[in-house]
């Protein structure tokens, strides 16, 4: 019983992880709710609510490592 609410658990971690980097999934995720089980349908909102929840930490993160490498390209072509 244990390994199995581990390993489910491992997973939606992983999907709602996925379900951030890539909106893609995210919007799949929601429009396969609509045809899921109440027993699939449950587990599958709180990956959606998951991964809505931190999407905004990690488009800052995103958006962070996108202006530190541009300012870091910079500083190598005035370097030349």
């Amino acid at each position: 019983m244990v390994d199995r609410l581990t390993v489910g658990s491992m997973a939606k971690v992983t999907l709602a992880n996925n379900a951030t980097m890539y909106p893609d999934l995210l919007l799949l995720l929601k429009w396969m709710t609509k045809y899921q089980t109440e027993e699939i349908a449950k587990p599958l909102a709180e990956v959606i609510q998951a991964a809505e929840t931190a999407q905004a930490p990690a488009s800052r993160r995103r958006r962070w490592r996108q202006s530190t490498s541009s300012n870091a390209r910079g500083r190598a072509t005035a370097a030349r």
